[in-house]
């Protein structure tokens, strides 16, 4: 099936006849649902767009009989539903206004997208939302058409393009853009008398309806239109030849025009960025696409500042700008200042375009550099060259890694052999490919730098094409980084490989500055100046002052938060170099300072979320390594500091360098932190292999420790069964160990799991034996405090669920426990146990109080699962008092919650309230879509009791699955 919407929407079948959409309101819908972001329209909009104003009690249904007869016309799995919303179901390229949108953005082709065009969208829908669509898609196709002209431009086209481009004007006659084009066509086809007639229209236009001046491309080709005195070839033309793709850098090529625009003395552009960002490359398509601009020639020198064979002279630098210019090679002055001084004056009255490429610092530029009105310069290095950039005031442009959707471009159209111009964001025909992991995982192992996509695009030829079966090889071999950099060599050895670039960058370091460099690529992500310094070994006022000088090299990059990193490229390499160059001994220092750091910020954090484990001495880290005091005054500070640490944490567990107490600690600290925030499947499997490491070592210690965080995840991932299997062992473990402290934890948490499977009482008679436990420690830790009052808060909710024992007494407890600990876990859980007392007593106001403060303590503490939890009562209260909106909206608000930490009873217990909510506001269909969901999952998961509640629901009268 094909959409057409540039113009009146039609829709045609495969078989290409036209599936006609009855009546005015199908149309309409049919067009409202393809408009909206992520073709996903809420309910509510759709009855506005139908039938604007109307709130009536029939509105929704006619809405949904609207829905049922365009289903179908177009098939029924063509729209989904989603709560109060709908979606329709259609692939990237079966609509025409988003092959344009793609096209125009670099990924298809260009011409065939604008061949579609067959009058204004949505033609015959005058709503204002059709209206901005519409304003929209003719600035897409104005885009794309400017790009294709340029393109045809600049292959040498010129009378050819009159008419079309003529046709388009005579649409848009207010295009700059087009009207230049159009002249610069004329003037190629021996009309500059008429090219000179365009100039005068669109300026008389452009005074009378906006009162605005022609800007610089409508004058430049104006210029052009008028000279008669220089003949073709006598400017230097020295630019080398656009040869590689560029993509992704419209941003950069926008400020470079600014320098068109500059006033006198202020035309200079500065294009820094790290080795094979592509500054070379984004100097070119700029100065190529702008040949009219500079009429008096384009000198492009290369400095070869980082060329093995060492920078270019001065001298040499200044010979080759006079020569180029005419100046007879035996007339060129002998001494530096004679030679600047011959290049102003030759400069002073022409329009021309200096490319000084590779600099290597601001001393070899500056004899380089004319104040001329009309004279741009370019210049590019690898450094930032700052204070040359202040003298100058020169516009600096910045070139990073690309973005991971415009690698993936790069890397499809390079393996296409596409070519781009100046004016164009992207091939013009080469087909890209689709985003897929396997091709977005290759642009992220080149570290999206443009230099890496051209050669691995080049390697997949290799693997027979950019298929995608290519290119998991390619990413097979990318993944070991032993061979990432040879794999991302060239085989022609002309130094344009990644590791030569990185090679000739790294040579122009002092020996210190080489030395950090090289450790910084152990931390692998954006670390804190204490972390980079204990890396280094060095202190941290020693360690700014050399960050300086990597960072204005861009060997070190620095990101939020005054962290630095290194992209995943630029580690590899230092990793390569350290163990080279430093050893394994270095090596093992330096990670152990770096993980010291890091454990002791976790157990920070943790303690200060009340998460944290009580670990013998001799678990923790050598403080002899490195120590940091608590830097984290509130529980938001912690959860926000283990969110940016938590990828480094994980990277490093994995690593063969680090030892096993490092994963341990990780293990036994962070597992309650990982259901909350964090990736409980990464650290499930973390969690496995320091059982595996510590069973295979006979360590009953690490391993009653490992099972116990096993449990804990199992129970999170929807595996009760599982879990009980985890806290058994090491609760049997620990009774071996003699270790009356971890034996009460193990008995709490298998306390939770025996409720989740519907064993209450046996739950209780844990909790109670856990309490003894605690209370009869000798020498007592202030984390027992919080244990006894997670203890007493999860006694007071199996009470709760029991109708046993004087629940008011144990809630009250649990709080002045919790309170008293400091514990905001305990106190948020027994504050929800006491909402739902409160509710089962028809006490509905007291029970949202409860909840509310529960909601606002669990938020505060960053605890995600338990604010949920307090969410889903809130919304209860709300059912009670038949608010079934207000209802619905918390119970979908507490499943977005249950998503994000991917708690599966969570979900389980929001979904259930969701189509519960649905049947008591009527909505039947509404409802069993939830309610099946929920059905499905408990049944996969052993949730026998929400499996037994939605079939209730669903008026199914199957018998519970047996256990």
């Amino acid at each position: 099936m094909r959409i057409a919407v540039l113009g009146p929407v039609r829709i045609v079948d495969d078989d290409g006849a036209e599936v006609p959409l009855p009546g005015r309101l199908q149309r309409l819908l049919f067009a409202g649902l393809l408009t909206a972001d992520g073709r996903r329209a809420r309910l509510d909009s759709l009855t506005e767009l139908l039938w604007p104003g109307d709130t009536g009690e029939g509105v929704t249904r006619r809405a949904r009989v609207q829905i049922h007869r365009l289903r179908k016309v177009i098939g029924a799995g063509r729209i989904e539903s989603d709560a109060d919303a709908y979606r329709l179901v259609l692939e990237d390229d079966q609509v025409d206004a988003d092959a344009l949108e793609a096209a125009v953005s670099g990924h298809g082709d260009l011409a065939a997208a604008l061949a579609a065009w067959r009058g204004d969208p949505y033609d015959g829908l005058e709503q204002e939302l059709f209206q901005r669509e519409r304003l929209r898609l003719r600035e897409l196709r104005l885009t794309g058409a400017v790009r294709l002209f340029q393109d045809r431009l600049d292959a040498g086209e010129g009378g050819a393009l009159v008419p079309e481009i003529q046709r388009l004007l005579d649409e848009e006659p207010l295009s700059e853009h087009l009207r230049a084009q159009l002249m610069l066509a004329l003037i190629r086809a021996g009309r500059s008398g008429r090219a000179a007639e365009v100039f005068r229209e669109g300026r008389r236009l452009l005074i009378d309806q906006i009162g605005v001046e022609p800007g610089a491309e409508l004058q430049a080709a104006h210029r052009l239109a008028l000279r008669t005195g220089i003949a073709a070839g006598s400017a230097p033309a020295e630019l080398p030849p656009a040869t590689t793709t560029l993509i992704g850098r419209d941003a950069q090529l926008a400020e470079l025009d600014h320098l068109l625009r500059a006033e006198e003395g202020a035309r200079a552009g500065l294009i820094t960025g790290p080795a094979g960002s592509g500054k070379t490359a984004l100097a070119l398509a700029w100065a190529r696409g702008l040949r009219v601009e500079f009429p008096d020639g384009q000198v492009y020198v290369d400095l070869a500042g980082f060329s093995p064979a060492g920078p270019r002279s001065v001298e040499s630098a200044l010979a080759h700008l006079l020569t180029s210019l005419g100046v007879q090679p035996s007339a060129v002055p002998q001494r530096v200042p004679e030679r600047s001084a011959l290049l102003r004056t030759l400069v002073a009255t022409r329009r021309m375009l200096l490319l000084l490429d590779d600099a290597v610092d601001g001393e070899q530029v500056r004899p380089l550099l004319v104040s001329a009105p009309g004279v741009v310069t370019v210049v590019t290095s690898r450094r930032e060259l700052t204070s040359l950039a202040a003298g100058i005031s020169a516009r600096r442009v910045r070139l990073g890694p690309l973005s991971p959707r415009d690698a993936v471009a790069l890397l499809g159209a390079s393996a296409d052999g596409g070519r781009r111009s100046r004016s164009s964001p992207g091939p013009s025909s080469a087909r890209t490919p689709a985003p897929t992991p396997a091709f977005a995982r290759l642009a992220a192992l080149c570290g999206h730098l443009p230099l890496a996509l051209r050669i691995a695009a080049e390697r997949l030829h290799e693997y027979g094409g950019p298929a995608e079966a290519a290119v998991a090889d390619l990413v097979a071999e990318l993944e070991d980084e032993r061979l990432r950099l040879d794999a991302l060599a060239t085989p022609d050895g002309d130094g344009r490989d990644i590791r030569a670039v990185l090679q000739a960058s790294y040579d122009a370091l002092a020996p210190d500055e080489a030395s950090l460099f090289r450790r910084i690529g152990l931390l692998e992500h954006p670390s804190d100046l204490d972390i980079v310094a204990a890396a280094w070994g060095r202190d941290p006022h020693d360690t700014r002052r050399a960050l300086q000088t990597l960072v204005g090299l861009h060997l070190a990059e620095r990101h939020m938060g005054n962290r630095v990193g290194q992209h995943d490229l630029l580690a590899a390499f230092a990793r390569e170099l350290l163990h080279r160059v430093d050893g394994v001994d270095v090596v093992s220092d330096s990670l152990r300072r770096i993980q010291s750091l890091w454990l002791r910020g976790v157990i920070d954090a943790c303690r200060v979320l009340g998460l944290d484990v009580p670990l013998r001495d001799d678990d923790l880290p050598d403080p002899a390594l490195g120590t940091r005091p608590a830097a984290f005054t509130d529980p938001a500070a912690a959860v926000t500091w283990l969110q940016e640490m938590w990828p480094a944490l994980m990277s490093m567990a994995y690593r063969d360098e680090t030892a096993g107490d490092f994963r341990m600690v990780l293990v036994a600290e962070l597992s309650v932190y990982a259901t909350m925030q964090g990736d409980a499947q990464a650290m499930r499997r973390l969690g496995e292999r320091v059982r595996d490491e510590a069973d295979a070592e006979g360590d009953d210690r690490a391993l009653a420790l490992a099972e116990c965080a096993l449990g804990i995840l199992m129970d999170h991932l929807g595996d009760p069964h599982a879990s009980l299997r985890h806290q058994e062992r090491a609760l049997h473990l620990n009774h071996r160990l003699g270790d009356v402290r971890e034996q009460a934890i193990s008995l709490n948490n298998l306390s939770l799991v025996l409720r989740r499977v519907g064993r209450a009482t046996d739950a209780r008679a844990r909790l109670l034996q856990s309490l003894e436990l605690l209370r009869t420690l000798e020498l007592r830790d202030p984390r027992d405090d919080r244990l006894i009052a997670a203890c007493t808060a999860n006694l007071a909710s199996v009470e709760l669920e029991l109708a046993h024992g004087d629940t008011d007494a144990t809630i009250a407890e649990a709080l002045r426990l919790a309170r008293a600990s400091g514990d905001a876990r305990s106190e948020a859980t027994a504050l929800l146990v006491r909402a739902r007392l409160e509710l089962s007593r028809g006490l509905r106001d007291s029970a949202a109080d409860a909840a509310g403060r529960a909601v606002s303590l669990s938020r505060d503490s960053g605890l995600r699962r338990l604010e949920g939890a307090a969410t889903e009562v809130l919304a209860e209260c709300a059912g009670e008092k038949a608010d079934f909106r207000s209802a619905l909206d918390l119970h979908e608000h507490a499943l977005s919650i249950a998503q994000e930490v991917q708690n599966v009873q969570s979900r389980l217990d929001a979904m259930l309230g969701c189509g519960i909510t649905h049947q008591r506001m009527g909505d039947s269909a509404g409802a069993a879509v939830y309610l099946r969901e929920v059905l499905a999952l408990a049944e996969t998961h052993g949730y026998d009791a929400h499996a037994d509640r939605a079939r209730r629901a669903l008026g199914a009268e199957r018998p519970m699955r047996a256990s």
